[in-house]
């Protein structure tokens, strides 16, 4: 597809990171792919890893998917985050945007969904 994109995948349950790998391979075959469980790890993670795309679950233990949004753009201002949930929460999708996120999608979206949020974030029309 051109362009090799490396996504950060932060959700604290390893079988929706493992199946989000899959599917991101299915359209972007030459990605970078690093997944972490937790927010304080997705903090860390970043001074090494420096993605084009973060995909942020909203609701972990601990450190919350807002908070983690909240640090990452306060610290990597540039950094692109698509809140990624199970729930279509307008309260905590109102949180995610003012913590800096600039996409959403929900697990349970098709591959198209998933792709178009990309390609909006990644051609700067989120």
């Amino acid at each position: 597809m051109g362009r090799k994109f490396k996504f950060l995948l932060v959700d604290d349950n390893k079988s929706i990171r493992e199946s989000l790998e899959e599917i991101l391979k299915l359209f972007y075959e030459e990605a970078e792919i690093a997944g972490v469980a937790s927010g304080p790890e997705c903090i860390t993670e970043l001074d090494r890893f420096i993605p084009d795309i973060i995909f942020m679950d909203i609701s972990m233990p601990g450190m919350s998917g807002v908070e983690t949004t909240r640090l990452v753009m306060a610290k990597y201002p540039a950094y692109k985050i698509i809140a990624y949930s199970m729930n279509d929460n307008d309260e905590m999708l109102s949180k995610m945007f003012k913590a800096g996120a600039q996409g959403y999608v929900l697990k349970s979206d098709d591959i198209e969904t998933l792709q178009q949020a990309i390609n909006k974030i990644v051609n700067g029309q989120a």
